[in-house]
């Protein structure tokens, strides 16, 4: 399945979509949360863990903010338009479930930008 958001993103950080708990805590993890409005109308869970993406197409230009960095203007970022990504989602018996999707536009940008967290990199620090 490949879904596609028609999202701007607008203002300083103001509608920011995911943020990474690597951006809330000094003991990192390797999940970030999705605000539940753009969840719900995409069909994705709100909670992404261990996160991985397997395969990455359409190379493109994005222009983002970043949480972890409020007060910093955007920036472009060499990021993919389509992306393929493996990870796992808690059950209703707090079990995780492998999910693997395809992604296309704002949701691969997302994607692309919270792994990134995962990895200790961000936007503009990301060498």
């Amino acid at each position: 399945m490949l879904v596609m958001v028609q999202q701007e993103f607008s203002g300083e950080n103001e509608k920011a979509i995911a943020l990474a708990h690597a951006q809330v805590s000094e003991d990192s993890f390797a999940f970030f949360v999705v605000r539940p409005d753009v969840a719900e109308s995409v069909g994705m869970p709100t909670m992404v863990i261990n996160a991985s993406i397997v395969t990455k197409e359409a190379p493109c230009e994005s222009f983002e903010g970043c949480m972890s960095f409020p007060h910093r203007k955007q920036r472009r970022v060499p990021r993919y338009a389509e992306i393929e990504v493996i990870y796992e989602t808690p059950n209703e018996r707090g079990k995780l479930e492998p999910r693997r999707e395809k992604y296309a536009g704002l949701l691969a940008i997302m994607f692309q930008h919270e792994v990134q967290h995962a990895m200790g990199k961000n936007i503009f620090y990301a060498e």
